[in-house]
């Protein structure tokens, strides 16, 4: 499986970076890993917060891989639970969905139509997260859900 993350903002040096570098390297075991990092839209005092979140969104969507499924995250998307979320990759990829890219908006969040577009929309929390933190925390699952789907120690069960 080949997944994309496009995301708006660099990781820069530090804590983020290692967590960042540990999960990617983790994962290449179980699926081939792109991260495409992208500077949004600066505001220079005269755009509408509608027509920044329009443009930054039409990035966003040029970095999407061709063919990719898109998954986007966003805080009014669907939560899904750990192995819930390794259902969904195992369906896609039954499916024949072999690229799957995520996308992390900015600070003005997606469009309407970026999110009609989107195939799907995963809610990693309701709260809105730092981009860094949004991506640590995705490719940390994304990595706890290729362990579960390969019958992996790395997830714990919860007792019922």
């Amino acid at each position: 499986m080949n997944i994309d993350i496009v995301t708006v903002g660099k990781i820069r040096q530090g804590a983020w970076h290692s967590l960042q570098q540990l999960y990617l390297k983790r994962l290449k075991h179980h699926a081939r890993m792109s991260v495409s990092e992208i500077r949004g839209i600066r505001d220079s005092g005269g755009l509408a917060e509608n027509v920044l979140i329009e443009k930054e969104s039409e990035l966003i969507a040029s970095r999407i891989p061709s063919g990719s499924m898109l998954v986007a995250l966003d805080s009014r998307g669907t939560a899904l639970s750990s192995p819930e979320l390794a259902e969904h990759l195992q369906r896609w990829r039954l499916q024949g969905r072999n690229r799957v890219a995520f996308a992390i908006g900015g600070a003005v969040g997606f469009s309407d139509s970026f999110l009609q577009r989107a195939d799907f929309t995963l809610a990693l929390s309701r709260m809105t997260l730092q981009h860094e933190l949004a991506q640590i925390v995705l490719l940390e699952q994304l990595y706890r859900s290729f362990t579960i789907i390969s019958g992996g120690r790395y997830h714990r069960q919860e007792r019922e």
